[in-house]
């Protein structure tokens, strides 16, 4: 009887890591409406690339630069594999937040939150650390489709 409650207890606290996947996580890729965002951890923190650009040629047909960056240094760097969100922490198993996030369409830098809901993720990015003056991003969970 020891021996089946012992096992019971495991199995217990083994099965819902065994069915855990990607859904329950913000790491992986997610689809905006005009990029493929990878989201990675670093150090014990989050943060995220423009992994695929949806129009990665500017109208001359040259790769995207960070043009309005306002450091004059880094506007010849491509937008595509351009770390944008950084030093996200986890607050709860659907929140993580105190990170910031990068806009390369005008070169600002803003406060940002996110938060998962089910195969969406919702970034909300502010001028203000309280995310009251802002606005929220849903992003869904990328998944290739085979062509």
């Amino acid at each position: 009887m020891k021996a089946l409650l012992s096992l019971l207890v495991v199995l217990s606290l083994l099965l819902p890591a065994a069915f855990a996947d990607d859904a329950g996580s913000i790491l992986g890729q997610w689809e905006t409406d005009k990029s493929i965002v990878e989201i990675y951890e670093r150090d014990g923190l989050i943060f995220g690339k423009l992994a695929i650009l949806k129009e990665p040629l500017d109208e001359e047909g040259q790769p995207k630069l960070d043009k309005d960056n306002p450091d004059e240094s880094l506007r010849t760097r491509p937008v595509q594999g351009l770390e944008f969100m950084w030093n996200f922490k986890q607050k709860s198993d659907t929140q993580w937040g105190g990170g910031k996030i990068y806009d390369p369409k005008n070169g600002k830098t803003y406060y940002a939150k996110i938060t998962l809901e089910g195969t969406q993720l919702k970034l909300r990015g502010s001028i203000d650390k309280w995310g009251l003056a802002g606005r929220t991003a849903t992003w869904t969970r990328y998944e290739e489709k085979d062509e």
